[in-house]
């Protein structure tokens, strides 16, 4: 900006005052973009807050499904055991039954 030679006293206080509104303006555009960039600051880190909580709630989940699946597969071994176990007994008692039906036979 060019600085006239020649100005009268309102001139120059009008030169003055337009410098020191340029100045104003510009230092409000700065705090402006100060406020914005701080925004998009605190938007991006609640951002990655709810991304690390939106992990943390499917690895959660990816563990309960998991002790859920390893019950299952638990109760299915002990069932399977107490099945076992049931024709072992049954076949005992009809070794039993048969040795005792023959042993009367004799």
């Amino acid at each position: 900006m060019d600085v006239p030679t020649a100005l009268t006293e309102p001139q120059a206080l009008l030169f003055i005052q337009n410098i020191v509104h340029k100045q104003v303006l510009l230092h409000k555009q700065v705090l402006l973009n100060k406020q914005v960039l701080l925004h998009k600051q605190v938007l991006l880190h609640k951002r990655v807050l709810l991304q690390k909580q939106v992990l943390l709630h499917k690895q959660v989940l990816l563990h309960k499904q998991v002790l859920l699946h390893k019950q299952v597969l638990l109760h299915k071994q002990v069932l399977l055991h107490k099945q076992v176990l049931l024709h072992k007994q049954a076949y005992l008692c009809r070794s039993y039954l048969y040795n005792k039906h023959i042993q009367k036979s004799i």
